[in-house]
């Protein structure tokens, strides 16, 4: 049995003496993976996120993984490990300790102390595993020397406290001394990091300022301003546009921008506007006045953006159209000119890229304003040929500066060429998006990549209405109620939310293969997880059969590998002609369901499905073998779409496949007047809480998971949410595992101080739940066409709401969440 090492410590920062063992302890064949556990006390400056940087640079062995811990104690923070373990976890786990050194000692007492938690608990109440066994493993390794030093440490054991000095005192020379096997190249870049000091107020202004123009770039390149839009064919852009030319009174067909009417499809509409002939607001009076709804056009910076419908048709569905203001349209043709086919690099890092080689040279680029003196902010030049002149030099034409290709290609022979990249290094990556990692201008836009990433997961979960409170505080929970308001009176906003599994992600990728697999298969990092034939998912599955089987002391079933790997080929061929890309969604069936009194039954998950034979979804199921409900649509370069009609697509119906669409009620739900002004009255007495759950707050104290437990600990009370109270969450808290003792005992403090806040914010919860389910009732009486029920109880996993803010789901906690989480999966 293979056994994981326990590397704990403050590491401010990590030496060489610390990558020795880690290596040392990775090299050992017993060893399945060594976790340095890092501690959260900065030390001089040295802060938990540049230890684990510093880590990331270091040549350590794959088996080393970094773990972030809230305790600085080491035996503590490896105690907290093992003790927050699943009770089900077996193996076999080790405390790292040199054998030549005296915190060997520490591996006698981590032994004896995991052995004793697991007969007595802790104060709070937790146990170790049954079946991890804590073991003695020191390893055979000598303390790491200082070599070549010009002081009394010489010869000494290096020490994360002389390092620290010589960082204090900027000695370059010493500081190399702590990484005598580590490449100096390396070790330079981690001094880099630890002296780097604060711009100065000025350049960050500079910086914020040009950050700003490219975070407009960004947004115009698929920022999604309106729900149930979707992507816009070549062939219905000429019709549109004819359609908001006679809306706007604007010529707009010569001011197509970036790959609008470039490309098969496009994301949305992209047209300049010359702001000296119209400004914004006029626009916006003049689409109003022809008749376009006021909900449906936006303003922000620089642009009007318009829910359009495809060739003026709402039946053809809509697209976006963004309206981007300039004082020079042909200029905006060219600074957003699209990129080379199929290139990895959107116009962001082009203008990156430019942003790169104008600073170096002393100038700036905006793609609004063209080539600007650095010093006085004067415009140079919005002349293409001439800013590619002064930009790349003598013989450059505006062609060389389209792309990112064409810009490296014109002057990747020069000798100033490093110079010219030093900042956008990054994103001449080969998949164009990793960037360097250092506080400038480009590590700037990676943050706002990643927090573009966590904003489309974080709307990719669909919130219930009474949790809005807990993430957004009262304004979370007046939205809540504006929403089912206005989506009781238009069904048309609600759909009902299929309860499939599993959830499958299956298209054709850019090299023409089709792929079929699962959400954990599709961002798989260790093996390939896009199955590209039946016997490749089929293996895939059986894989993780195994393990599971291994895990649980069980046999392995195959049935699903086999079933997943039967319903490929019906999905290969049911695939649209001609059409690139993936959808995600849900399995409903994966052979044709059975008829019972004259309807086809089947469950996918918790909730029973039945359709008449005779109906028109019923008529489709009989022609199918396999069953599937898409929920988004993700464009090969990774724009995604909600799937309002799946007829849309043009799926092949020989094939095999049903792909469902979603279902509508007939009609809204009437609003109980007495629980709506209970609701709004809970609300607005849950005003005064909104301070307990300010996220400023909460950070400060270190307990920016405080609106996570209070989710947890709701949904531990689906079956009866009339019971949320402060004095349950305490008792909660108490037991809670998955948090440190240290920040368990903060947040039962931080509760107990605010119980009366925290009771207004229940109650608020509690009186919208009500309503909630009151509406959910309604919906479920009415005749769909789609009868389900969990159990003996007729509805089912819920409904859906569109809403330009994000979707919200209606989902009875007591039925179908309460279900969910009793199953034993």
């Amino acid at each position: 049995m293979k056994t994981t090492v326990l590397l704990p410590g403050g590491f401010k920062p990590p030496h060489g003496g610390h990558l020795q063992l880690a290596n040392a302890y990775a090299k050992n064949p017993e060893v399945d993976k060594v976790l340095v556990l890092i501690g959260p006390k900065d030390r001089d400056g040295v802060t938990i996120e540049k230890s684990t940087a510093i880590w990331k640079m270091l040549p350590k062995n794959s088996k080393v993984e970094i773990v972030a811990v809230d305790s600085d104690n080491p035996m503590s923070a490896a105690f907290d490990y093992v003790l927050n373990m699943d009770n089900n976890a077996k193996g076999q786990i080790a405390m790292a300790a040199s054998s030549k050194e005296d915190d060997a000692k520490r591996s006698d007492s981590f032994v004896s102390a995991i052995n004793g938690y697991k007969t007595k608990p802790t104060k709070d109440g937790r146990t170790a595993p049954k079946d991890i066994t804590p073991v003695k493993l020191p390893v055979d390794v000598s303390p790491l020397l200082y070599k070549g030093r010009n002081d009394k440490y010489d010869g000494t054991g290096i020490s994360a406290s002389v390092l620290r000095q010589d960082l204090k005192n900027q000695a370059k020379d010493e500081f190399l001394t702590n990484y005598p096997n580590v490449d100096k190249s390396i070790a330079l870049k981690i001094f880099d990091l630890l002296t780097k000091k604060k711009k100065p107020i000025y350049e960050i202004i500079e910086e914020r300022a040009v950050l700003s123009t490219l975070i407009r770039t960004l947004l115009a390149e698929g920022g999604k301003v309106f729900q149930g839009t979707q992507r816009i064919n070549l062939a219905d852009i000429d019709p549109t546009i004819s359609w908001l030319e006679d809306k706007s009174g604007l010529s707009l067909k010569d001011n197509m921008l970036g790959s609008t009417g470039r490309k098969a499809d496009s994301g949305d509409l992209d047209l300049g506007v010359d702001k000296n002939k119209v400004d914004q607001n006029e626009l916006i009076s003049k689409l109003t006045a022809n008749g376009i709804d006021k909900a449906d056009i936006k303003k922000s910076g620089t642009n009007v953006h318009v829910k359009t419908p495809i060739a003026g048709d709402p039946e053809n569905g809509f697209v976006q159209t963004d309206f981007m203001f300039n004082d020079d349209v042909d200029f905006m043709k060219f600074s957003m000119q699209g990129g080379e086919k199929e290139s990895p690099y959107k116009g962001v890092h082009k203008h990156l890229v430019l942003s790169s080689i104008a600073k170096a040279q002393g100038m700036k680029w905006s793609y609004l304003n063209g080539l600007v003196d650095r010093a006085t902010n004067k415009v140079i030049s919005k002349n293409p040929s001439e800013i590619a002149t002064k930009l790349l030099g003598q013989g450059a034409k505006q062609e060389d500066l389209i792309s990112v290709e064409a810009i490296v290609k014109a002057i990747k022979n020069k000798p100033q060429y490093e110079e010219w990249m030093t900042q956008a290094r990054g994103d001449l990556a080969k998949d164009g998006l990793e960037l360097p990692k250092k506080e400038d201008l480009k590590e700037s836009i990676k943050k706002i990549q990643r927090l573009v990433m966590l904003l489309e997961a974080a709307s990719a979960r669909i919130q219930h209405p009474e949790d809005l409170i807990y993430w957004d505080g009262s304004k979370g929970a007046e939205r809540a109620l504006q929403v089912m308001d206005k989506a009781a009176k238009d069904p048309s906003t609600t759909s009902v939310k299929w309860d499939g599994s599993p959830a499958v992600v299956f298209g054709v990728d850019e090299n023409g293969n089709f792929i079929l697999t699962d959400k954990s298969g599709f961002t798989a990092k260790g093996y390939d997880g896009k199955a590209k034939s039946a016997k490749e998912i089929e293996t895939m599955f059986k894989n993780r059969a195994i393990k599971s089987a291994e895990k649980s002391g069980t046999k392995p079933n195959f049935t699903f590998a086999k079933s997943m790997a039967n319903a490929y080929d019906v999905f290969k061929k049911s695939w649209p002609k001609g059409l690139t890309g993936y959808f995600k969604g849900d399995l409903l069936y994966q052979s044709k369901p059975e008829v019972i009194d004259g309807e086809y039954v089947f469950k996918p998950n918790i909730t029973t499905y039945k359709i008449a034979v005779n109906s028109e979804l019923g008529k489709q199921i009989t022609k199918s073998e396999v069953g599937v409900i898409p929920h988004v649509y993700q464009t090969l370069d990774g724009k995604e779409s909600g799937v309002k009609d799946a007829k849309q697509y043009k799926f092949n119906p020989a094939g095999g496949l049903m792909v469902f669409s979603p279902v509508f009620p007939k009609s809204g739900a009437k609003i109980d007047n007495k629980m709506m002004s209970a609701a709004k009255s809970a609300v607005s007495s849950a005003k005064s809480a909104d301070k307990l759950l300010d996220k400023s707050k909460l950070s400060q104290e270190k307990m920016t998971d405080y609106a996570d437990m209070l989710y947890k600990f709701t949904n531990s009370k689906a079956a009866s949410m009339n019971t949320l109270s402060s004095k349950e969450f305490i008792k909660f808290l108490e037991n809670e595992k998955t948090i440190s003792d240290g920040k368990k005992a903060k947040m039962i403090e931080y509760s107990q101080q605010n119980q009366s806040d925290l009771e207004k914010i229940f109650n608020a919860v509690k009186a919208i739940n009500d309503l909630k389910n009151s509406i959910i009732a309604q919906l479920d009486s009415q005749d769909t066409g789609v009868k389900a029920s969990i159990g003996d109880e007729s509805g089912g996993e819920g409904y859906v709401i569109s809403d330009p803010s994000g979707p919200i789901k209606l989902v009875n906690r007591g039925g179908f969440t309460a279900a969910n989480r009793a199953v034993q999966r």
